[in-house]
């Protein structure tokens, strides 16, 4: 037959097993308490950090500068002078009756033009025994004359011109030819159009 439990047998494994429960809830609350103490060491630490003193902000990057304006534009070149055309005498540099001598000491580029006639940068002259009879050049290579008292620049018309000098006549020979101061002076185009174009001729009368 088997033994029957006594009562003190009961009282001993009713104590053992206290005995081990407590042992596990100290082992537990024990192994917690770590945990919750570092939590203030956390708090204090985000508190040490937040009373850092502030690190000096990145310096902002400079502004682009500005582009430097360009330059003012050079100032145009002053018109040329109007060069002075005188009936039967003068068309610029160019007098009637200047020896071969005295228009090569203008210093002009010189070539031939033609046969009977030789030229002096823009200048077309005809010479003969007494000198420039005759010289002619293109309103395109003059830029400015002065007719009388009046200028005249490339662009402006052939009748304002002929206007302007008076006593003029027109001749035929094709385009538009004026004869004017009994021959000392033509002014012509074979293109009215065509400004640069014009020619003024000064001649001996």
């Amino acid at each position: 037959m088997r033994a029957r439990p006594t009562s003190l047998s009961v009282s001993s494994r009713f104590v053992s097993s206290l005995a081990l429960v407590l042992a596990v809830g100290c082992g537990a609350s024990e192994t917690r308490e770590p945990e919750a103490a570092r939590a203030p060491r956390a708090a204090e630490d985000s508190t040490e950090e937040a009373q850092a003193p502030d690190e000096p902000a990145p310096e902002a990057a400079p502004a682009e500068l500005a582009e430097p304006e360009p330059p003012a534009p050079p100032p145009e070149p002053p018109a040329p002078e109007p060069l002075a055309v005188v009936a039967g005498a003068q068309l610029g540099p160019i007098r009637i009756g200047m020896s071969q001598e005295e228009l090569r000491a203008l210093g002009l580029p010189e070539s031939p033009a033609t046969p009977r006639s030789l030229r002096f940068g823009p200048y077309r002259v005809w010479l003969d025994d007494e000198g420039v009879r005759r010289v002619e050049a293109s309103m395109g290579d003059l830029e400015r004359v002065r007719l009388g008292g009046t200028v005249f620049a490339v662009g402006d018309h052939i009748h304002a011109m002929r206007d302007a000098i008076g006593d003029c006549v027109w001749r035929e020979g094709g385009g538009e030819r004026y004869r004017c101061g009994d021959g000392a002076l033509w002014v012509f185009t074979d293109h009215s159009l065509a400004p640069a174009r014009y020619v003024i001729a000064v001649e001996r009368p």
